[in-house]
């Protein structure tokens, strides 16, 4: 048995897009998984959510990967896509902060609309360097979030816990074989020895 269970935290796209014309503002994927998950992906989840309260929080989940995204009180929609394993609160603070450092560098409300967007999006190519810092920030969650270390420390240890359980009660069964086996020869043994003295002795010839 392995001591932990292997969980995969990738994040595979990372974007921002404008939910009244879906025209996607800025994205970013890990090249490994960039033919996987293009920006097309944004335009299609705006499209199955035409309206959206602010601020509301929410994931939808594939037999694989999930979805995280809010729309902001600009109109801007905020996405993620992760291994079904990532932790939903952990990626809302990215994506938070996403937001923040996004609002930060530029004013969508100037980019006009039905503008078209290039590549990855219309301010892909000047965000690649700080939304690729925010995926390699937040790749591995224990270490932007005390709590998620926190149980991944305590699933370790249980892990830990079980393999030593297992091994003790596969030792035990070990030892209860040998006592049933050593029970046994005793036992044969005293049936032998009775046998023998059982035996009356031949007379003298």
């Amino acid at each position: 048995m392995s001591a932990t269970n292997t969980i995969t935290t990738a994040i595979h796209l990372l974007g921002v897009l404008r939910l009244s014309d879906r025209t996607v503002l800025s994205s970013y994927a890990p090249s490994a998984t960039s033919s996987s998950f293009p920006p097309s992906l944004l335009r299609e989840l705006a499209a199955t959510h035409p309206t959206l309260r602010p601020y509301k929080r929410q994931t939808e989940e594939g037999p694989d990967v999930s979805i995280h995204f809010f729309l902001d009180d600009q109109g801007l929609l905020y996405a993620c896509v992760t291994d079904k394993s990532y932790p939903s609160r952990v990626i809302f603070a990215l994506l938070e902060e996403t937001r923040q450092d996004f609002a930060s560098r530029h004013n969508a409300l100037k980019v006009p609309e039905g503008e078209r967007e290039r590549g990855q999006g219309v301010f892909a190519k000047q965000d690649k360097k700080w939304l690729k810092e925010l995926v390699g920030k937040y790749k591995e969650p224990a270490t932007v979030d005390e709590l998620y270390a926190v149980s991944e420390k305590v699933e370790v240890t249980r892990g830990i816990m079980q393999e030593s359980i297992a091994t003790l009660l596969q030792n035990d069964e070990k030892l209860q074989s040998q006592a049933q086996a050593t029970e046994s020869l005793t036992h044969q043994a005293k049936t032998v020895q009775c046998c023998l003295s059982d035996q009356t002795p031949l007379p003298p010839s």
